[in-house]
Parts: C-alpha cells; sequence; structure tokens
C-alpha cells in the first residue's frame, strides 16, 4: 500500500493557501465597495470603467461574498461586532450573549439565535471561530464594519 499522505497534506496546503487568497480578495472587493460609495457620495466620477479593465475571473463573486457585501450591519449587531472586536484574542459566546442581552432593540434574543447569528457570521468569513463557542473578528470582518460605519455616514 502506498503512502498517500504527502499528498493529502499538499491538498491541504493548497486549500488553506486557496481559503486564504479568496479571504483577501473578499476583504479587497469591500474595501473597494467603501472607496466608490464614498466616492460617489462626494460627487466623485462613476468607477465602472475600472471595472471593465478587469479580468472575468476577477469579476467572479461567490453567493457567500455576494451576501456579505449586499447587506450592511445594523446598529444592534455592529454593537456585538464591536464587543467582539474588543476581545483580541477571542470571546466566549456566554459573555457575548450577556452583552447582546443588555441591548434594548435586541428584543427577545435567546441563545439559538445568537448562535445562529455567530454561526452566519462565520460562514460570512467576519468572525473567526477560534474553539468551541469562542469567537474573534477576522480582518475581512474589520473591513465590512468599517465600510458599514462609512456607509452609515453617508
Amino acid at each position: 500500500m502506498t503512502d498517500l499522505s504527502p499528498i493529502v497534506a499538499l491538498i491541504q496546503d493548497a486549500k488553506t493557501q486557496l481559503a486564504k487568497l479568496e479571504e483577501r480578495a473578499s476583504m479587497l472587493r469591500a474595501q473597494i465597495d467603501a472607496y466608490e460609495k464614498t466616492l460617489r457620495a462626494m460627487g466623485g466620477a462613476e468607477t465602472s470603467l475600472v471595472a471593465t479593465a478587469l479580468p472575468k475571473a476577477a469579476l467572479r463573486v461567490s453567493r457567500t461574498e455576494i451576501k456579505v457585501r449586499k447587506r450592511k450591519f445594523d446598529d444592534k449587531w455592529a454593537s456585538v461586532i464591536d464587543f467582539i472586536d474588543r476581545h483580541v484574542e477571542g470571546v466566549g459566546s456566554d459573555e457575548i450573549f450577556e452583552f447582546a442581552s443588555s441591548i434594548p432593540e435586541m428584543g427577545d434574543l435567546n441563545r439559538d439565535r445568537l448562535r445562529s447569528q455567530l454561526h452566519n457570521f462565520t460562514l460570512s468569513g467576519v468572525l473567526e471561530r477560534v474553539s468551541q463557542g469562542v469567537f474573534k473578528l477576522t480582518e475581512n470582518g474589520r473591513r465590512l464594519v468599517e465600510s458599514s460605519k462609512i456607509e452609515n455616514l453617508i
């Protein structure tokens, strides 16, 4: 029987590199969106001409990225994300629940609803699951929060 572990390791390494590149591309798309919105709000020229110079592959966006780019954080979830961001090493879901429950706009927040939202934030690349029940903000998440803040100023 042939030892397949070197090939498996190569596959895992390639997948890790690809995930990092996809996260970086997503961050750059969010950053570009924020800059373009700011430019338009300030009366700048339309930037659609820039898109025509890009290769078609660069214009492809995954379903997850579309979902993340189209939605902005409402104030209540932005507060929760800011709370998570203050814990650089990560923060537990119990602490997040305690904080989020103190926000009056959250209404009837229960642990299942919070867990679901944390899961959605993790799938969309806003949060990273450090360990079971412990989350921290990703660089992508930080950029999306910044672009939401810019959007709210406009």
